[in-house]
């Protein structure tokens, strides 16, 4: 929790490692953990002055790092029963 308003700049550059880390722990594999990552923070920025002032932000984004695997995953097994 952050006891200031903090910038995405300053969010991505104290928390991207340890999302990162999170990710791959889940996909197993570190270009997916990447993309899953880059994906997320695309859509964080977008969402920034939303997503800021809650009182767990990097736990929203965990999350969003969660639904951005299983979706991969839901698409990867769409594509593979086709």
């Amino acid at each position: 929790m952050y006891d200031v308003q903090i910038t995405f700049r300053d969010f991505v550059a104290t928390e991207q490692q340890g999302l990162l880390r999170f990710a791959m722990v889940m996909s197993g594999n570190a270009s997916e953990a990447d993309d899953i990552v880059a994906e997320v923070m695309a859509r964080t920025f977008v969402k920034w002055k939303r997503i800021e002032p809650m009182a767990q932000p990097l736990a929203y984004v965990r999350r969003m790092v969660v639904n951005e695997y299983l979706s991969g995953r839901r698409r990867a097994a769409r594509v593979a029963g086709e």
